[in-house]
């Protein structure tokens, strides 16, 4: 039975870290693409055949994308800072404003 804390696997949690002295594991692939439209520029994230767009019409602008990208990284952080230590989460959040 694999241990879980925080909806993370500990153990492989713990793996991930170890591992922290080979950066090119530490990373995963990031193509970006960016174009310049009629009224906005539009980036396009593309990760395993998911997209994500920021600008342009009826989608979120690069400062909102900024600051969700800023406050998610807090959240991961004290969550995974928290497992290792083995502190359960009840709740987490962070709120941001800009």
């Amino acid at each position: 039975m694999t241990d879980s804390l925080n909806a993370m696997n500990v153990e492989e949690l713990v793996d991930y870290v170890a591992e922290g002295g080979e950066p090119r594991k530490m990373s995963g692939p990031k193509d970006l693409e960016s174009r310049v439209g009629r009224r906005n520029s539009r980036t396009c994230l593309l990760r395993q055949g998911t997209q994500m767009f920021i600008g342009g019409e009826n989608e979120f602008g690069v400062m909102s994308v900024d600051l969700a990208s800023l406050l998610a990284s807090e959240v991961n952080v004290l969550a995974t800072h928290a497992t290792l230590r083995g502190i359960e989460l009840e709740r987490l959040s962070i709120e941001g404003a800009g």
